[in-house]
C-alpha cells in the first residue's frame, strides 16, 4: 500500500530537537549565519543561545570590532543579546515599518545623540530634546560652537577667535583636575565616545581626556610638527586616534600596552574626506568626475555627510538622499536601504546623521535644510524571538 504525502518536505517542518543537535554541530558564525534564514529559524536559534548562553560569542565574533563600537552606540540595558539582536536587524531593513516625521530646527548647526537624549545645537542656544516625542527638556541660552554630553560628562565648544576655540570638559567626579580648558584650532578637531575624548590643542597636540580616570584625566598622545594648515580631521576608533590632512597622509595613533605607536598611510588625495577608521576611508566628489578608488578608499559622488554606527555606515547627499550601508560590504556599493528626506519640491543637502537604538527599534536623525528628519524603524511583532 502506498501513502501519499500532501506536504512539501521542508526545514521549517524539521522538529526542533533535531535542529538543536545540528546547530551543537555548528560554528558560532554559521549559527549567526542561521538568523538570517527565516522566523522559524530564528526562534529557534533564540532558543539555543539562550539555553547555552552565547550571545557574547556571538557579539565578540561576528560583528564588527567585537562589538565595541556597537555597545558605545547602543542606549538599551538588555547586555550581549539585545547588542547582538539590535546589530542584525539593520540587516532586516526591507521588512522594517517605517515612519518619516520632520520637526522645525531653524538655525540649528549640528546635532548629538546622548543616552536617550538628542541634543541641538542652534547659533544661539542648545536644546537637548526628549529622544522619542522631540520634547524640548533643556534650553541654555548661549552660543556653542559644540555641545555634547555623555553620561555626567560635558563637552562644549566656544569661539574665542577667528582661529581659536576654547574646549571645556566638565565631568561630574570628585577630583580637583576633572574639569579642563584647552583652546583649539577648529572646532572639528575633537571627537569623543562614552569613555573618552580626543582633541588637538593650538600646539598641535593630540591629548587624551578619560572620563573615569580620577585624578589623572589627560593623557598625551603624540605632538605634530609638520605643516599645521594642512590638518583636515580628527577621527577616533576606540583606543585609537586618526588625524587626516589635507595631502592625503593619515596618521595613526595606536595605543597598545601603553604605548602609543605612530603609523601613517596614504589615502585618496583630491576629494573632500567625510569619514574615516581604521578600515575605510569614505571621500565625496562632484557627480560628473572619473572615480579612481582603492580597496580601502571609496568615493561617493554628491556625498554631503557620512558616519559610521557600530557595523552599519549611513551617506547622506546634496539632493536629501540617506543610504545605509552594511561597513563589510560597502565596496559594492549596494545599500540595505534608501531614505529620501524631501519635506517640499527643494533638494536640501542632509548636512548631519546620528542614530539612537531602543529595545529593538533604530531611529535615525538627520539635520536636512532647517528641518530635523526622524526616521523610526521598527519591526512586524511576528519577526522577534
Amino acid at each position: 500500500m502506498t501513502r501519499n504525502c500532501d506536504y512539501e518536505l521542508s526545514w521549517d517542518r524539521c522538529p526542533v530537537d533535531i535542529m538543536l543537535i545540528i546547530f551543537k554541530t555548528l560554528s558560532i558564525k554559521d549559527i549567526n549565519s542561521c538568523f538570517q534564514v527565516n522566523k522559524t529559524w530564528r526562534n529557534v536559534v533564540t532558543y539555543y543561545c539562550d539555553r547555552y548562553n552565547l550571545w557574547q560569542m556571538l557579539v565578540q565574533e561576528t560583528i564588527f570590532n567585537r562589538g565595541i563600537t556597537v555597545m558605545d552606540h547602543t542606549y538599551s540595558s538588555g547586555g550581549n543579546k539585545e547588542i547582538y539582536l539590535n546589530s542584525i536587524l539593520w540587516h532586516d531593513l526591507s521588512l522594517a515599518k517605517c515612519g518619516i516625521s520632520y520637526f522645525d530646527a531653524i538655525d540649528a548647526r549640528k546635532i548629538h545623540v546622548d543616552s536617550d537624549c538628542l541634543t541641538a545645537i542652534f547659533y544661539d542656544k542648545v536644546i537637548v530634546y526628549n529622544v522619542n516625542n522631540l520634547i524640548a527638556l533643556e534650553k541654555i541660552p548661549k552660543k556653542y560652537e559644540d555641545f555634547q554630553c555623555k553620561g555626567d560628562v560635558i563637552v562644549s565648544v566656544v569661539r574665542q577667535s577667528l582661529e581659536k576655540y576654547i574646549l571645556s570638559i566638565n565631568n561630574n567626579c570628585n577630583c580637583k583636575n576633572k574639569d579642563v580648558s584647552f583652546l583649539i584650532p577648529s572646532p572639528h578637531l575633537w571627537s569623543m565616545n562614552k569613555t573618552f575624548c580626543y582633541f588637538l590643542d593650538t600646539d598641535y597636540t593630540i591629548w587624551k581626556y578619560i572620563f573615569a580616570d580620577c585624578g589623572n584625566h589627560c593623557h598625551f598622545i603624540a605632538k605634530y610638527y609638520g605643516n599645521r594648515s594642512s590638518v583636515q580631521g580628527l577621527f577616533m576608533e576606540n583606543d585609537t586616534v586618526l588625524m587626516a590632512l589635507n595631502n592625503g597622509k593619515i596618521y595613526l595613533y595606536l595605543e597598545v600596552d601603553g604605548q602609543v605607536l605612530q603609523k601613517y598611510f596614504w589615502g585618496q588625495i583630491d576629494y573632500q574626506l567625510h569619514w574615516l577608521d581604521t578600515s575605510i576611508a569614505i571621500y565625496g566628489c562632484p557627480s560628473n568626475v572619473q572615480l579612481s578608488e582603492t580597496t580601502n578608499s571609496l568615493i561617493f559622488p554628491n556625498i554631503s555627510t557620512a558616519t559610521r554606527h557600530g557595523n552599519i555606515i549611513l551617506l547622506g547627499y546634496n539632493d536629501g538622499l540617506l543610504e545605509v550601508y552594511d561597513s563589510s560590504k560597502i565596496y559594492l556599493k549596494k545599500p540595505l536601504q534608501q531614505f529620501l528626506l524631501r519635506f517640499d519640491d527643494t533638494h536640501m543637502p542632509v548636512r548631519k546623521i546620528v542614530v539612537h537604538e531602543g529595545c529593538r527599534t533604530h531611529t535615525i536623525f538627520a539635520l536636512v535644510g532647517n528641518k530635523i528628519s526622524k526616521i523610526h524603524l521598527t519591526h512586524e511583532e511576528e519577526l522577534y524571538f
